[in-house]
Order: C-alpha cells, then sequence, then structure tokens
C-alpha cells in the first residue's frame, strides 16, 4: 500500500494537489457535520477541539541523528463517544519538514469511564490511542522531497476547565514525545 501511494503521487506532480483537496474536502464535510456540542466529558460526540502543540524528537531516517523541534496543529472532531477524527499539520526546523495528513483516534478511557460503576475522573482525564496517515514534504536534510508516513501512538488529555486543558502524546506523525492546550470550541 505504501509503495502504492508513493508511485501514485510521484506519478504526477497533480497527485499530491488532489491528495490536499481530498483532506480540504474532508476537513470541510466534518466541520458541516457537527452539529451538537457537549461540555461534559473531556471527549464526547460533537465535541471540536483545537490542539496546538510542539514536539521533540524524530522517528526514522528524516532526522538524520538530531533532535528536532517540531510545532503542530490539529484539530479533534468527535464522530463518536469514543472516536474522533482529525486533520493535523506539522514543520519540523532540523532538517525541514512539513507534514500534512489525518488521524483517527480511540477514546478508550471515556469507554472504560462509562462501563465501570467508580468515578475515574473521565471528565477531566481522557487517554486515546490514534492513527495517523499523511505525507512529509523535506525541503533540505538526508531525504529530500515528499514521503508517505503512517504513524501511531498515545495520548493523554486533561481539562480540568471545560474548555481549555492540556495535553501529552507519545508517538504522534511529527516528533517521539509532544505536548501542548486543547481548546474546546
Amino acid at each position: 500500500f505504501v509503495d502504492l501511494v508513493k508511485r501514485y503521487i510521484k506519478s504526477n506532480p497533480n497527485n499530491m494537489r488532489r491528495i490536499l483537496t481530498l483532506l480540504t474536502v474532508s476537513l470541510a464535510l466534518m466541520l458541516g457535520s457537527v452539529n451538537e456540542l457537549n461540555a461534559q466529558g473531556a471527549h464526547a460526540k460533537g465535541d471540536i477541539f483545537l490542539n496546538p502543540g510542539i514536539g521533540f524528537g524524530t522517528w526514522g531516517i528524516r532526522g538524520g541523528g538530531r533532535t528536532p523541534v517540531a510545532i503542530q496543529f490539529d484539530a479533534h472532531f468527535g464522530v463518536h463517544d469514543y472516536v474522533s477524527v482529525s486533520p493535523y499539520f506539522t514543520m519540523k526546523f532540523s532538517p525541514v519538514v512539513i507534514g500534512v495528513g489525518a488521524r483517527g483516534l480511540f477514546h478508550f478511557y471515556q469507554l472504560i469511564g462509562n462501563k465501570v460503576s467508580k468515578d475515574i475522573k473521565s471528565d477531566q482525564i481522557d487517554i486515546y490511542v490514534h492513527l495517523a496517515i499523511g505525507t512529509d514534504i523535506a525541503t533540505d536534510g538526508f531525504n529530500p522531497g515528499a514521503n508517505f508516513r503512517m504513524a501511531g501512538g498515545v495520548g493523554l488529555r486533561w481539562m480540568p476547565h471545560p474548555t481549555w486543558g492540556m495535553f501529552t502524546e507519545f508517538g504522534n506523525p511529527a516528533s517521539i514525545w509532544s505536548l501542548g492546550a486543547c481548546i474546546r470550541l
């Protein structure tokens, strides 16, 4: 599958534009389908979170043995009480690499919180796993050009207030470890 996508992108420069257009249309459809917001819990269907952050470390040959810093931005759209989808944008600086793509997240701590009779603070804490697919566009370094990217990891969101909080993730598309703010719209 990875080789097929790489060949598709390399076969025609317009293919990258088509992929970005598909991601943009998907984002517009997700925004149009969200019709209710839920201020209860750290994650629920209909929630929209904006997540600016900073990441440290890198995966694979892109880092070239260095520990780059990355800025990242994603928006989580709650499509189910336990599932959200998220477009993402990242930018690393050593070497310069821009990443775009989409993530799917499973909020299993919310599932546990709904199924157990004890209060495990699932209204403030959200633990999730995610899978991401996208592309990295390197402008310099060991391997310049556009490359397909798949990643997975685990994250923790803490919401001390109904509209804002903090997150940390291990294994996101841009870096080994990241942290940042959560803003619920």
